[in-house]
């Protein structure tokens, strides 16, 4: 078994994010600054919301699936961001 700290490798990429999903995230940042009084780089909160996305993806529900694959389709996002985005902060205080 593997227990990954927070001084585990971490692999530098250059990626592009969807403006919507980057707004999201910058969101998210901020908030958690502001709850959490503590500076949040930008790179830690894309690898926080992709480790919740990753341990979370098992309770997802059909109508979840289907905006994640209408996003693939055509990168459009239909979802109430603000209140994802209060759910995950208060998740994390």
């Amino acid at each position: 078994m593997h227990h990954y700290t927070n001084d585990a490798l971490m692999n530098r990429m250059s990626i592009t994010l969807n403006d919507f999903l980057e707004d999201q995230l910058r969101d998210i940042q901020g908030r958690l600054i502001k709850e959490l009084k503590q500076d949040m780089s930008f790179t830690t909160v894309v690898n926080l919301v992709l480790l919740g996305g990753i341990l979370g993806s098992k309770y997802l529900k059909d109508k979840d699936w289907q905006v994640i694959n209408a996003f693939l389709e055509d990168q459009r996002i239909n979802i109430d961001a603000e209140g994802l985005t209060d759910n995950y902060v208060n998740s994390m205080k």
